[in-house]
């Protein structure tokens, strides 16, 4: 480890190999100041670490202490970047540090919060003098740096050498002489196991074995002998059950008998730690406890119970119910399911309810009502409401049987939500009405809260804003002197969302929810439902970095109808970010809507995306989708949307220059507009501002988004303006016009992308006032581009794609072949963009061009050439052929003008630059961005075709090669950093250019077995092998049929494990 000289050591190892004492060793030996970070089996925050770095570079200098993180809330002064940034500059710095990070675990409930990635810390940490040591049980979802030092269990087992000098150490503490070769054959080289066993008696010495497990199960076997009191049974059994305890827990557990002989007993047993301090704890290895619970334990319900109530009061109630599931009677797992199934259910633990269920007869549910509602709701989150609806009906039936009002009202309650899963909005509506009769004083309190709660979710989707937030008013009081924190949570939740449905307010929506973090962090379901709503708030407002983090969380926690909704989010969030993937997003959102074959929802959906579809340019796609969601809606006003769904039909309709049509719907849309909400009445005045200026009434459009002032300074519709004004060019400048451009959000703008800045201030450019326009222009652009376009005189920017064939585009015309005018003024434009700005002297035009000429006819053909060229590059409006801003010719050199053109060859050329960088700092996001640029810059073959191929074949050859150099560097790169499932996305991109690169194929392959994609790897391997064949008359390579094999084998390791368990 000294002398690697790596700024990273990953030491990945199960439990007893040695990595704690490895790392200390390494850090006695280092001359560097220590700071000791215990992370006790959790993950931890990479911006957490470095704010600790950065506190021990530029601190007092003082010796470091050991510090747990774990689980810790601090606020952070920075950024990892601006803290490690602002350490290098302290004198300190040159002192080096090294940062030991002891038993670091992936955190699956938080993948947003995340393992700790050190692809997130500047590579600045190597000149820094920083080195980090890691230790982990479990190295997936560690992704550390390039060229660091991985050590596994196979460098942490003990060797020959080792092995003699500990057993030499162990035989003069505890007179052990039994061979170190057996004890290492016996141990198979774990540390900890050697330790253990050399500590045991002469007359206990097992056969040597070749398995870990073996080893564990002979010396458990010849410890726990006949000679076990029934009190050290109960002691053992408890152990395993908890992992971990101390004797008075176990005398709290019922377990009375010779303390001194259990505490004897336990320090006798292998692999059982002994702890220090005020109590003795006493913790059992991993394989300890495995080899106890599978063949040992035989609680009674009573321990059972005793124990799994004291890990919930440690936090631990997956392990309780487990233990439940495990052990437990049927009368007890019925007792878990009716007590805790809510709170099961809202930590997650849907795996563990599966578990208490299959435990449990139909019979002896029949007889516990509220089990069955449990086993209702479970369904019901599982995406199975029919089945749902069946179990909630004979949950209430049984329940009205046994006079249990309480529970027959749960029932009740869960008929509805299955009601809603399936679209059945009357039927719904229907039962709230009943339910709402039903809730009279003999019902608790919390249940009549928890029915008012359901009550107001079914009037928000019917419309009735005012009725729900009445009920959820009702509920919060019962509510206020409880202790039902999911409910409260709940309530605060909705009024929160109430805020933003019914007044448009989502910038007090998002704040309100922001406050309320802490108290939903408890739960894994309500935090999902509480990160989506809040990711849903600070998109309106054009927070999209930080909204977008949390859709995720929501789409990967979420249930499957919160899901749908927070996809069609995403899908907006990223069309506001300029991503190129709407379709696939599009796609996902509307798929999940279709799947639960839930009209409203599809609709709603439909109604939302039609705006990206609009910004976007595909005018038809989003006047279909507005118009199929207004005939949904105008039958059934899903949550109000039907106003909202109308205005989108006006919008499109006068995107496609329909003014009248957009009229009509916009009477519609009045017609069912509750004006208290700001939300709608913005895009309702947006759409008739835009009327009114397309029939000649500018000042009266200005003067009516004047009436918006509050509105937009709120920042509640920032989202929906910018999408608004990149759809209607002209509707920003009348924006800045009506406000000023100072009063227009910084966020909102931030979202109207340069391109559609350009083509704003362009359209308002002859009739804003100059100083405003100015003001806007440099607020949207900033001074230097603002001044590249007012050199323009305001010209369009002519944009131009080579991959793929050649397209240019001039404002929002798209130029075709009638437009050129002769053929050779498409090719001369070719030749001279391909140069990306740099000088092509006319005579190698001449040359390419008409290389049979005598020079004189060929310059004139060049000048008529030339002209024909300009005439077709002219923008609309301007005389053809006198003023071009995009091409230039002095002094026999031409060339097109940088400022005035945009080229997909800068963006991949561009994006190729930033995956090196990336690649190199092992920044796995980047490198994602950069590979999807790339991917969606290169549509094809640069300049395709015939005329093209003597000028241009070269470079088409340098640009192919490029490209699927850097989808097959990229896969590699994503597949070291464990991201097998997107690197298949680019090994295949790669192999649609190219269907006879081997090396993407077998990228493809190692992508497919770390996903455990058996089936999958199977038809890629023998697609190979045919192109391969087919193309090059040539069979895979030895790596190819290598990766094959691993693949076969891939289910006989399947078959062996199945085999053993079930052995």
């Amino acid at each position: 480890m000294r002398s690697a000289g790596r700024r990273c050591i990953l030491i990945a190892a199960p439990s007893g190999s040695g990595k704690t004492f490895l790392a200390a060793t390494h850090a006695a030996s280092s001359s560097s100041r220590i700071l000791w970070i215990e992370a006790r089996g959790q993950s931890l925050r990479a911006e957490l670490v470095a704010a600790e770095v950065l506190e021990r570079l530029v601190g007092d200098g003082r010796p470091s202490r050991s510090r747990v993180l774990a689980g810790a809330e601090r606020p952070l002064r920075e950024t990892v970047d601006r803290c490690l940034e602002a350490a290098f500059g302290s004198d300190l710095i040159r002192q080096g540090l090294l940062v030991v990070i002891d038993d670091l675990a992936a955190d699956t409930d938080e993948p947003d919060r995340g393992t700790l990635q050190l692809v997130d810390l500047p590579a600045l940490l190597s000149s820094a003098g920083v080195q980090f040591v890691i230790t982990t049980r479990d190295a997936k979802g560690v992704t550390p740096p390039s060229e660091s030092l991985l050590l596994g269990p196979g460098d942490l087992r003990l060797t020959a050498d080792e092995a003699a000098s500990a057993a030499h150490l162990t035989a003069g503490i505890c007179g052990c002489s039994r061979s170190a070769a057996e004890l290492l054959a016996a141990s198979c080289g774990h540390a900890g196991l050697f330790f253990v066993m050399s500590r045991w008696a002469e007359d206990e010495r097992p056969a040597c074995t070749r398995d870990l497990s073996d080893a564990v199960d002979q010396w458990f076997r010849s410890a726990l002998g006949p000679g076990c009191s029934p009190a050290e049974r109960r002691a053992l059994e408890a152990l395993a059950l908890l992992r971990r305890c101390t004797i008075e827990e176990l005398e709290l557990l019922g377990i009375v008998g010779a303390r001194a002989d259990i505490e004897s007993m336990f320090r006798s047993l292998p692999l059982v730690s002994v702890g220090t301090g005020v109590r003795t704890e006493y913790e059992l290895h991993d394989s300890a406890e495995q080899w106890l619970l599978a063949h040992w334990c035989q609680p009674d319900d009573g321990l059972l119970t005793r124990a799994a109530d004291l890990l919930v009061e440690r936090g631990d109630l997956a392990r309780a119910v487990e233990v439940v599931a495990t052990f437990g009677s049927i009368d007890l797992c019925l007792t878990w399911l009716e007590q805790r199934g809510s709170e099961l259910m809202r930590a997650g633990l849907q795996r563990q309810i599966d578990d208490l269920l299959s435990r449990c007869s139909i019979g002896s549910l029949v007889a516990r009502p509220r089990a069955i509602v449990v086993w209702a709701d479970h369904l019901l989150r599982c995406g199975h409401p029919d089945d749902a609806l069946t179990k909630a009906r004979a949950a209430m039936r049984l329940a009205a049987q046994v006079g249990d009002s309480d529970t027959a009202v749960e029932a009740h309650m869960l008929m509805l939500r299955s009601f809603a899963a399936m679209d059945l909005q009357d039927r719904r509506a229907e039962e709230a009405r009943r339910l709402r009769l039903s809730l009279d004083s003999s019902l608790s309190e919390g249940t009549r809260a928890r029915a008012l709660l359901e009550v107001s979710s079914c009037l928000t989707c019917s419309g009735d804003l005012e009725g729900a937030q009445s009920s959820i008013g009702e509920a919060a009081v019962l509510l206020s002197s409880g202790c039902d924190e999911s409910a409260r949570c709940e309530a605060d939740l909705r009024l929160a969302m109430l805020s933003g449905l019914k007044a448009g307010d989502y910038a007090g929506a998002s704040s309100t929810l922001a406050s309320l973090q802490a108290r939903y962090a408890r739960w894994v379901t309500d935090r999902a439902v509480w990160r989506g709503n809040l990711a849903c708030c600070l998109a309106e407002t054009g927070r999209l970095e930080r909204a977008l983090g949390l859709l995720q969380y929501a789409i990967d926690r979420g249930d499957p109808y919160d899901r749908s909704a927070f996809l069609a989010v995403r899908c907006m969030v990223h069309a506001a970010m300029g991503n190129p993937s709407l379709d696939d997003d599009l796609g996902e959102a509307l798929e999940a809507s279709i799947d639960l074959e839930h009209s409203s929802d599809l609709a709603t959906n439909r109604a939302y995306l039609a705006c990206a579809l609009r910004a976007a340019g595909r005018l038809d796609e989003s006047l279909t989708a507005a118009e199929r969601a207004h005939e949904v809606l105008s039958i059934v006003d899903y949550m109000g949307f039907a106003a909202l769904a109308a205005i989108e039909v006006a919008a499109s309709l006068v995107a496609i220059g329909d003014s009248a049509g957009a009229r009509r719907h916009v009477e519609i849309a009045a017609g069912r507009l509750d004006h208290e909400n700001a939300y709608h009445h913005v895009r309702h005045a947006m759409v008739v501002a835009e009327c009114d200026r397309r029939d000649g009434r500018l000042s009266q459009a200005i003067s009516g988004l004047r009436g918006l002032r509050e509105e937009v300074a709120s920042e509640s519709s920032n989202l929906q303006i910018a999408m608004y004004c990149r759809a209607f060019p002209h509707l920003l400048g009348m924006f800045a016009t009506a406000l000023g451009s100072d009063q227009l959000p910084v966020h909102m703008l931030r979202m109207i992308l340069p391109e559609y800045a350009e083509r704003s201030l362009e359209a308002a450019m002859g009739w804003m006032d100059q100083a405003e326009w100015e003001r806007l222009g440099v607020r949207l652009l900033g001074a230097e581009q603002f001044e590249q376009l007012k050199h323009r005189s305001g010209k369009p920017l002519c944009h131009v794609r080579m991959f793929g064939g050649l397209e240019v585009t001039i404002g929002q015309k798209v130029l075709g072949e009638r437009d050129w005018g002769k053929r050779k003024a498409r090719l001369l434009f070719a030749m001279i963009a391909a140069r990306r700005g740099a000088d092509v002297p006319r005579e190698q035009i001449l040359d390419q061009l008409w290389p049979d000429l005598e020079p004189e006819r060929a310059r004139n053909n060049f000048y008529v050439v030339w002209s024909t060229m300009k005439a077709a590059l002219t923008p609309e409006g301007e005389t053809p052929g006198r003023t071009c801003p995009y091409v230039e010719s002095f002094r026999g050199r031409c060339r097109i003008t940088r400022s005035a053109v945009r080229m997909d060859l800068d963006d991949l050329e561009t994006a190729m630059v930033d995956l090196k960088a990336a690649e190199e700092a092992t920044d796995i996001e980047a490198v994602l961005d950069a590979l999807r640029r790339i991917s969606a810059a290169y549509r094809g073959d640069f300049l395709p075709g015939d005329v093209y191929e003597e000028c241009f074949g070269p470079l088409r050859d340098s640009y192919r090669f490029d490209f699927l150099s850097a989808m097959s560097r990229g896969a590699a790169k994503l597949i070291a950093l464990g991201e097998p499932a997107e690197a298949l996305v680019f090994a295949r991109r790669g192999l649609q250019v190219d269907s006879t690169r081997e090396d993407l194929y077998q990228l493809a392959l190692r992508a497919h077995i770390d996903s455990g994609q058996r089936s999958a790897a199977i038809e890629t391997f023998l697609q190979c092998r045919s192109q391969l064949v087919d193309e090059l008359g040539l069979d895979p390579s030895a790596e190819t049929i290598a990766l094959y094999e691993e693949i076969l084998a891939m289910e006989e390791r399947t078959d062996f494990d199945s085999a053993g368990l079930a052995g």
